[in-house]
């Protein structure tokens, strides 16, 4: 039985001291003010009933936009910090052509409008899609005011009625790939931006070329979580199953280096439920 984290937490794409909190049917935006040591709630989003997965665009221009995947194959796109400012403050649904669980979210780092989503299997239907979101951009747009409150609590609490509406923004898919599979995780790799990773079917971690029709380069692996070096353009580590695979991509046909959580097992670890890089210095995930 594979380890689930009840909740997951990502730091802000672009380096800021932002983080978003989710699990369950909540994601939390905090941010850390080092000069303090102080944890601000900035605010949350409630009742994502259903939601399976989330991710954080890198765009400089809508700071506070994430992706959220629901498990009938619904993904809306929101804002989180612009709630704060405005009562009428949008959302844009991706429409699933078949009901079925979006399991796990990438924003390219290099283009923001290119959003990987990946999906249960369904008979004769692409499970790895990516949109481009860059029409959705209109309905997403809010001019915000200064950050903080001067009286210091500026926490918001939304629900999905309060102040998100839909919109008649018509984003599309510009790509698809893993037809009649199922993707469990993806990862685009931040220095080959066009390369996508993927666990494919619990079975496989396939290599997409998203310049290219060619097929996949692709390693037998059991793949739960993909994490990416940022100091390393080939280097990658995957988990599953109390295993940490860690692979060059230049030479897919099996891992540098592979542990298990037994080998952890003097720092009381007793299963692998996610792998992060350190990004502030080089070193294992």
């Amino acid at each position: 039985m594979v380890a689930q984290a009840d909740k997951r937490l990502i730091w802000h794409p672009r380096g800021q001291n932002k983080f978003v909190v989710g699990g369950s049917t909540q994601i939390t935006l905090y941010e850390w003010i080092p000069q303090s040591s102080e944890i601000k709630q900035v605010a949350s989003q409630l009742e994502l009933n259903q939601m399976k997965c989330f991710a954080w665009s890198p765009d400089p221009v809508l700071d506070d936009l994430l992706a959220v995947g629901f498990s009938n194959g619904r993904v809306d796109l929101m804002r989180f910090e612009a709630s704060r400012h405005a009562r009428n403050s949008a959302a844009v649904s991706l429409p699933a052509r078949n009901t079925r669980a979006c399991n796990t979210l990438g924003f390219s780092p290099s283009n923001a409008n290119s959003l990987a989503v990946g999906l249960d299997k369904v008979r004769n239907d692409p499970s790895l899609v990516i949109w481009d979101i860059h029409a959705a951009l209109p309905a997403l747009s809010f001019r915000t005011p200064p950050h903080a409150d001067s009286d210091g609590d500026s926490s918001t609490i939304l629900s999905p009625g309060d102040g998100i509406a839909g919109t008649s923004s018509d984003p599309k898919i510009v790509q698809h790939y893993a037809s009649a599979e199922v993707v469990s995780t993806l990862a685009w790799l931040p220095k080959n931006p066009q390369l996508l990773l993927a666990g494919i079917s619990h079975r496989w971690l396939q290599l997409f070329d998203t310049r290219s029709t060619a097929s996949p380069a692709k390693a037998a692996s059991k793949v739960h979580g993909i994490a990416t070096d940022p100091f390393d353009a080939h280097r990658v580590a995957c988990f599953s199953e109390g295993i940490v695979s860690i692979w060059d991509i230049r030479r897919f046909t099996q891992p540098v280096l592979t542990f298990t959580s037994k080998d952890a097992s003097a720092d009381g670890a007793d299963g692998v439920v996610v792998a992060h890089y350190n990004a502030r210095g080089k070193g294992a995930p």
